[in-house]
């Protein structure tokens, strides 16, 4: 696994504790938009990422945690000023899965 996402990955596995105790984890835009990404792979010394490597990663989380959209906001990196408000970009909760019975 990449460096960058063994660090974002700390994020909720940190959550040992913290989903563990039933909380929660909040995320936005797990798939950087084309020019978030050429940023990203300007600053990293190593191998470019591609978008298909954040898809990975979230579908990965998603196998591991429960994820559950619980806002719709307008992201201002992905749709053009003049489409305002069409295209709402989800924030996601992350929380341990419940123990099945």
């Amino acid at each position: 696994m990449d460096a960058a996402f063994q660090l974002v990955e700390a994020a909720p596995a940190a959550g040992a504790g913290v989903l563990a105790r039933g909380d929660r984890v909040f995320v936005f835009n797990p798939v950087p938009a084309p020019f978030t990404l050429l940023g990203l792979n300007q600053t990293r010394g190593a191998p470019p990422l591609a978008r298909e490597d954040f898809e990975a990663f979230w579908d990965d989380l998603g196998r591991r945690y429960t994820v559950v959209p619980v806002l719709s906001y307008w992201e201002e990196a992905t749709t053009p000023l003049y489409l305002f408000g069409e295209s709402p970009a989800p924030l996601w909760e992350l929380s341990a899965r419940a123990a099945r019975r």
